[in-house]
């Protein structure tokens, strides 16, 4: 995804990349922390601060959106005149499931959805076939032309637009910080472990009382009232996530995938002016033994992300 700096960003780690203000990067992975993404500008590459870019936006591009999803947009009927939504072609840039960080490519074919992977090879190249290509912008407008499935001509087109879902994609634009914030502190860590796996025996909890307030796509499952730890700080970036830090105590509400969790914040080492509830990256947290069940009265003094 091709970016643009809106600050001059000097490097203060090894494994950082420099760029000066006005300067396009090409954004190669977007990782588990959203305050640093890894970039690539020539041969050089290395982590940026997100909220010293501004990913271009485009309609086709929709960072948080499952697989399920993505079949649901680009198969969606038309209620009045039972006909498909979107053409032949109609296609989803969307962040992988199974690989974090990478992304997938969800395109209309007839009355199903094929998805493509795109990989990156080590000189930071993308292909989906053989061809390869600077960035992933350059590889959809090569197969807007050429066939994107083997043999069988099928050309990436935009969405149309859907009563259903809205519009398409906008992709995730940051939000100019002020000049307060234009030299932010790098948060740490970066590198994230995998979520914790879930065990199976648990017996299926039944819906806490409460849960007819959960917004749409959000459900009750095993995890439904267990207790888990921040491993690291997250902070929010799209409206509906919550904002916490490593060390909080945090109860989980319910899913919308394996991914993300619906929970609240029962534990806190900050003052809270974001909402107590919302949705979190599994992987951010770990789980705490059944036995486990309320707020801890431990401290620990969270990393904060702007310097005082």
């Amino acid at each position: 995804m091709e970016a643009v700096a809106i600050y001059t960003f000097k490097p203060t780690e090894p494994d950082e990349l420099g760029f000066e203000k006005g300067s396009i990067l090409h954004v190669v992975e977007m990782e588990e922390d959203p305050c640093w993404y890894k970039a690539r500008q020539g041969l050089r590459e290395g982590m940026v601060p997100a909220n010293y870019i501004t990913l271009y936006s485009h309609p086709w591009y929709v960072p948080k959106c499952s697989r399920r999803e993505a079949e649901a947009r680009l198969l969606e009927v038309d209620l009045q005149t039972n006909l498909d939504v979107q053409p032949d072609g109609a296609f989803i840039l969307r962040q992988s499931e199974n690989e974090f960080g990478q992304f997938s490519i969800s395109v209309k074919e007839g009355s199903s959805v094929l998805h493509f992977r795109v990989f990156s090879d080590p000189n930071g190249k993308y292909h989906i076939w053989n061809n390869k290509f600077q960035s992933v912008n350059e590889l959809i407008d090569y197969h807007r032309h050429q066939t994107i499935y083997g043999d069988k001509t099928l050309l990436l087109r935009d969405c149309m637009p859907s009563k259903v879902f809205g519009p398409v994609g906008g992709g995730p634009n940051a939000v100019l910080p002020d000049d307060a914030h234009a030299n932010s502190g790098r948060r740490a860590p970066r590198e994230v472990a995998s979520a914790a796996a879930s065990d199976s025996s648990l017996p299926h909890k039944k819906p806490p009382s409460n849960a007819s307030s959960f917004p749409p796509g959000i459900t009750s499952t095993y995890l439904t009232g267990r207790y888990c730890v921040a491993k690291f700080d997250f902070c929010a970036e799209f409206e509906g996530e919550m904002s916490f830090r490593r060390g909080d105590r945090i109860l989980v509400l319910g899913e919308e995938d394996d991914n993300w969790w619906y929970a609240e914040l029962v534990d806190s080492h900050a003052e809270q002016s974001t909402p107590s509830r919302g949705l979190i990256p599994a992987n951010y947290v770990e789980l705490l033994p059944p036995k486990v069940t309320g707020p801890s009265n431990t401290s620990r003094a969270p990393t904060s992300l702007y310097p005082a």
